[in-house]
C-alpha cells in the first residue's frame, strides 16, 4: 500500500481520536460540578495529551516533517467524528460518568 495512503488514513484516524478524547473530557463536565480551575486543568490536561500524541506519531510516521496536510487530514477527522459519532460517544461517556457518580454516592 502506499505511504500516502497510509499516512491519510492515520492522521484523519488521530483526529477522529481528538475529537473522542474532548468528547471525554466534556461529559466530566456534564456530570460533574467543576469550578474554573478545575476546567483550566483538564484544558491544559488535554492540549498535553493530543500534542505529546502528535509529536509521538508525526516523528514515527512523517520523520518529525510537519505539512500543511497533516493538519487538514487532522481537522477532516475531528469534524467527521463530530458530523457522525459525536452524539453517541458523548451519550456513552455520560452514561458511565453518571453510573460512576450514582454508585459513589451509594
Amino acid at each position: 500500500m502506499n505511504i500516502q495512503i497510509i499516512q491519510l488514513i492515520i492522521y484523519y484516524t488521530t483526529g477522529m481520536f481528538y475529537g473522542i478524547l474532548f468528547d471525554f473530557f466534556r461529559s466530566i463536565r456534564c456530570c460533574f460540578k467543576q469550578n474554573n480551575l478545575f476546567v483550566y486543568f483538564e484544558d491544559c490536561t488535554y492540549w498535553i495529551i493530543v500534542g505529546l500524541i502528535f509529536i509521538f506519531e508525526n516523528q514515527l510516521i512523517n520523520n518529525g516533517e510537519i505539512r500543511m496536510y497533516i493538519f487538514i487530514l487532522i481537522i477532516i477527522g475531528i469534524l467527521s467524528y463530530y458530523a457522525s459519532f459525536s452524539k453517541y460517544i458523548l451519550k456513552f461517556f455520560i452514561g458511565i460518568f453518571k453510573l460512576f457518580k450514582n454508585n459513589v454516592k451509594k
